[in-house]
């Protein structure tokens, strides 16, 4: 219901892919990528395209691209308790303790004509990645 409700659809079948990163050899990142099924129009694909990136994925075999992502950045907050944590399964994925503060990224992406075609939960070990945000008034 939240992945339909976050791509705008209702009640179909959604494809989920998983993918840990790594940094040197270590998970850096956990993903979770969802597509609308109906948007796949070339099915001729093995589990080894995914080894590719998801857009890669999305131009070769949905004729689509993303061309815009809406993110929520989720952080560590001034406050300890607020911090966004792993829980038992995250901390799993990352091999990091559970409990400990990561930074998670929720993103809807849109294709050219603004229609939401992806959606994606990252969630990042702190440890690997330094965050920095620039921001420009055109």
């Amino acid at each position: 219901d939240e992945i339909n409700k976050k791509l705008r659809l209702r009640d179909k079948q959604i494809l989920k892919v998983v993918r840990t990163i790594t940094a040197d050899g270590h998970p850096a990142i956990y993903c979770e990528d969802y597509i609308p099924e109906d948007m796949i129009e070339n099915s001729d694909y093995d589990p080894k395209t995914f080894e590719k990136t998801i857009f890669y994925f999305m131009e070769k075999y949905c004729n689509t691209r993303v061309n815009l992502d809406l993110t929520e950045v989720s952080a560590i907050k001034a406050i300890e308790e607020d911090a966004i944590k792993a829980d038992k399964f995250i901390s799993g994925k990352l091999e990091i303790p559970s409990g400990e503060a990561i930074l998670y990224l929720d993103e809807i992406g849109y294709n050219l004509v603004g229609q939401p075609v992806l959606y994606s939960k990252e969630y990042y070990a702190n440890e690997y990645f330094h965050h920095m945000i620039l921001r420009k008034n055109i």
